[in-house]
């Protein structure tokens, strides 16, 4: 049995997730938290051979998230999730040390093969080596760079990181030089010519 944490902060997909993957019969959910520090913790309390972990997420980013878990638990597995496509964030997940990424819009049977591929024991599939601009952007640039595509204000992402408004302005404008665009339009036309966003 491959014992599972899952780490998202929607609260339905987490528990939809959680449902399908135990009647697999062969995956067991033996934890779940909402935010990354509450990921991390979790991490530490309980047993477990793969982390799912949202790359979208409160209070500490899934990026770094999965960065921690691979310097405290390297013998165990990390799956990352994300609402964009395949591909989009390779760089930063091979970096931060992810096996395996699956995009929210594949088939829930995509996970479950990522995390058999993720088991102890099994050769993960590697992520591909492209690096486009946005394959530079930091931890945090990409956090506020996903927030920014899911829509959200200056004000909302800096609640949700729990920074300053400047200091979520100072981030953007970072993304724009490296992306080689002026303004928030301009990261969200550079987002759909990437294939980030449909």
């Amino acid at each position: 049995m491959i014992r599972v944490i899952l780490i998202d902060d929607h609260p339905i997909f987490r528990i939809g997730v959680a449902h399908f993957l135990a009647g697999t019969g062969t995956i067991e959910v033996v934890g779940q938290a909402d935010d990354g520090i509450a990921g991390l913790g979790l991490a530490e309390r309980v047993a477990w051979d793969v982390a799912v972990v949202d790359l979208a997420l409160p209070r500490l980013g899934g990026t770094e998230v999965v960065r921690r878990l691979r310097a405290a638990f390297p013998a165990r597995r990390i799956v990352a999730l994300s609402h964009f496509p395949g591909g989009a964030f390779d760089a930063q997940l091979r970096d931060a040390g992810a096996d395996a990424f699956v995009s929210k819009v594949s088939p829930p049977e995509a996970l479950v093969e990522a995390i058999e591929a993720s088991a102890p024991g099994a050769a993960p599939a590697p992520l591909d080596a492209a690096a486009p601009p946005h394959a530079r952007l930091t931890a945090r640039e990409l956090q506020v760079f996903q927030s920014l595509l899911l829509g959200r204000s200056t004000v909302e992402i800096a609640a949700e990181l729990a920074i300053a408004a400047s200091t979520v302005s100072n981030h953007v404008a970072q993304i724009k030089a490296k992306l080689g665009v002026s303004t928030v339009a301009g990261i969200v036309t550079y987002a759909h010519r990437a294939g980030l966003i449909a």
